[in-house]
């Protein structure tokens, strides 16, 4: 541990890369991950996820002769960040809110995702919350066989259910199921499918859309690449967005796919720990953010790096704060901040300190 006084950083060496960022809203701390993300840029493919904004990642296209927005940013970090253009892909998640838009970026891509992607375990974690929607769920796997159903034919089925004596006569031999169950798993299904986000055939999806193409993007690690769910309308599809991409993630690279180093830019970590009582779907985001943390540098062939920026330290779950190895703290509540006392011995004054931070000042 050492105090840098040029810059009054505090440094605390560290042996691997997850590195956590943390201060509250407006002292510097998205600009500074961007900036920080962006070193590893060619040598590292970098992916900035959990965007909800039209806005964020724009850092990266931002070239050093822009004269105003170059002081802006001088000013938010000390003059420590010297910004300039990368090349870059923004993919968006088809959504509703398509429709309030006239037009996107050039760079934009707008991508959905294949049904078929979608196992049964996902379908019950999507869509099933108590005891009762799971248990009718697993009936109608047994009714099918244990066969693979996507979300469509789910959808067609509770209709059926719901229309037909017939179906109904028949699930009622498997164990039946409560009419409020059919219609809030009929209405969770229907929800989703209009969202626009699942489709089951590629030759069904409009034009100017596309599947999500991981491989496509890991093949060029010159690119950053940022996904943006603005486009979704809701929380609860935003969060069934999440919980796919990071999944097709992590099963690509299991699969060893690649062996090319990859960098996760997760803003606002937080965000998936903000539920009392989370549903499943939000809980395996957990769990594969977490895969990444404990076994990163082991995941199939790549190195895996971690970058997640929180506002509060305290947002987080001790074992995920533990799991990082290098913080970068901008202005904290004094309470806050004492929860690094847990990784190293830092003296009073500097935790009263960082309480105290201005804009663009930060410790790491």
């Amino acid at each position: 541990m050492k105090l840098n006084k040029l810059t009054n950083v505090l440094i605390l060496q560290s042996k691997t890369p997850h590195t956590l960022i943390a201060g509250i809203s407006g002292y510097g701390k998205g600009v500074w991950a961007e900036s920080y993300v962006t070193k590893y840029i060619g040598d590292w493919k970098v992916f900035d996820i959990n965007s909800e904004s039209r806005g964020e990642g724009m850092f990266y296209r931002f070239a050093q002769d822009n004269r105003s927005m170059v002081d802006k940013i001088n000013y938010l970090s000390n003059d420590i960040l010297k910004p300039k253009a990368y090349p870059s892909e923004v993919i968006m998640f088809l959504g509703n809110n398509l429709k309030k838009l006239k037009q996107l970026p050039k760079n934009v891509k707008v991508c959905v995702f294949n049904e078929e992607w979608i196992t049964n375990e996902d379908l019950k974690n999507f869509l099933a919350f108590n005891e009762s929607q799971i248990g009718f769920m697993d009936t109608v796997f047994e009714i099918h066989d244990d066969m693979h159903i996507t979300l469509t034919e789910l959808y067609i089925y509770l209709m059926k259910v719901s229309q037909s004596g017939r179906e109904r006569a028949r699930l009622k031999e498997f164990g039946g199921g409560h009419y409020m169950t059919i219609n809030t798993l009929k209405r969770r299904a229907r929800s989703l499918l209009r969202s626009g986000l699942f489709w089951n055939d590629k030759k069904d999806v409009p034009s100017n859309f596309e599947y999500l193409d991981l491989e496509a993007s890991v093949k060029r690690p010159e690119i950053i690449t940022t996904y943006s769910r603005y486009l979704i309308d809701n929380p609860y599809t935003s969060y069934v967005c999440m919980n796919v991409l990071i999944k097709k993630f992590i099963e690509y690279i299991e699969l060893r796919e690649s062996e090319v180093p990859m960098l996760f830019y997760v803003r606002e970590l937080n965000d998936f720990y903000r539920m009392k009582d989370a549903p499943q779907y939000i809980i395996e985001i957990q769990e594969n953010l977490d895969k990444i943390l404990r076994k990163g540098r082991f995941l199939g062939k790549s190195k895996i790096m971690l970058v997640a920026d929180t506002q509060l330290l305290n947002d987080i779950p001790t074992y995920m704060f533990n799991s990082f190895n290098k913080y970068i703290i901008f202005r904290l509540p004094l309470g806050d901040s004492k929860r690094l006392l847990n990784k190293a011995t830092i003296p009073p004054q500097y935790l009263l300190a960082l309480s105290q931070l201005e804009v663009g000042y930060y410790m790491s």
